[in-house]
């Protein structure tokens, strides 16, 4: 994070970037964030928009697991369990 303001200090900005924070109630939440070089008053300032992603990171997490495990090459059945099934 740090080295992010650094970037933005430098002029380097409008770029966006995530991270996983801790509430004041111990609870893990994912922000995106984007920051800016601004002036304000007599002062350079940096300006930086967070807005929680935890949801969506949540759902992409879901999504990806499901396509890993759509991928998958289908279980072939063992001789057992096809010798258990009789065509009669």
């Amino acid at each position: 994070m740090h080295r992010d303001f650094a970037r933005v200090a430098q002029g380097i900005d409008a770029y966006l970037v995530s991270y996983k924070l801790i509430t004041d109630k111990n609870r893990e939440i994912w922000v995106e964030c984007i920051g800016k070089k601004i002036p304000f008053g007599n002062s350079p300032a940096i300006l930086v928009s967070m807005r929680d992603i935890t949801d969506r990171k949540r759902i992409e997490d879901e999504l990806m697991h499901f396509k890993t495990s759509v991928d998958q090459p289908p279980m072939k059945c063992s001789a057992s369990i096809s010798k258990a099934i009789s065509f009669t």
